[in-house]
């Protein structure tokens, strides 16, 4: 299913106008109702999923200094979640 989304974007080349474009906002539902019924995310907040996304791939605070300081984006009680991976 996902081969027939990739398909239809190709198809449309980011024309909304695109007759294809119909079936892909059909085929894309159809593929979020199925993983949503078998492969269900877990709830997480805004920080739980940053650091969960750290962790599989290994990052460090210092290596996302081009989005700027967790400070600017987190309350400050969020970024003492990240200690281990300060500088």
């Amino acid at each position: 299913m996902t081969e027939m989304l990739e398909a239809l974007l190709d198809e449309a080349q980011g024309d909304e106008s695109h007759p294809a474009m119909e079936l892909v906002d059909i085929v894309g539902d159809l593929i979020k109702n199925y993983e949503a019924e078998h492969h269900p995310l877990p709830e997480a907040t805004g920080v739980q999923a940053l650091k969960f996304l750290m962790e599989q791939k290994g990052l460090r605070q210092s290596d996302l200094t081009e989005i700027g300081t967790y400070q600017r984006f987190l309350p400050a009680s969020a970024s003492s979640i990240f200690g281990k991976y300060a500088h």
